[in-house]
């Protein structure tokens, strides 16, 4: 008995088939999991150069009224830094009250606080962020992130 290993026609097998599929299907997961993850870390950073640019917006406010922050408000504030990304919206401009010592941030909320500055050891414990009295000439500017549910703070 002689055992033909000659194919006759030319092709992939069953499990040569299967097999790439599971390999691709691996792949595309492994690529839809991390996609969202990304997204969110460029939202962050989006949000953090906000804040950066709201804190240069407050010195220049600050140098226009003679580097007092008292009559900043939630709309000239927007004027002076412009237009911001889509993930980030000023929501409230407050002086600081001694009794109040943090701000809880919500994601993209630009939160300032004027007469306050984040605290050296800034304590951040989920989106609350602690804040230390300053001056009329300081401000703090918090805005809460994605990842890690966490918030950023910057002062001026």
């Amino acid at each position: 008995m002689s055992i033909n290993l000659n194919r006759k026609g030319s092709g992939f097998t069953i499990i040569e088939v299967v097999l790439v599929l599971a390999i691709a299907s691996i792949i595309f997961l492994l690529v839809f999991l991390a996609v969202p993850a990304l997204q969110a870390s460029q939202r962050d950073t989006a949000r953090k150069n906000d804040a950066a640019r709201v804190v240069t917006a407050l010195a220049n406010l600050a140098g226009n009224n003679s580097g007092s922050l008292t009559s900043a408000t939630t709309t000239n504030l927007a004027s002076y830094a412009g237009t911001l990304s889509a993930n980030s919206t000023i929501t409230s401009v407050t002086a600081f009250a001694a009794t109040a010592l943090t701000v809880a941030a919500v994601d993209g909320n630009i939160v300032v606080q004027y007469g306050a500055k984040c605290s050296t050891t800034t304590a951040i414990s989920g989106k609350t962020v602690t804040l230390v009295a300053g001056t009329n000439s300081n401000a703090a500017v918090i805005v809460g992130l994605e990842t890690g549910n966490t918030a950023f703070c910057q002062s001026l």
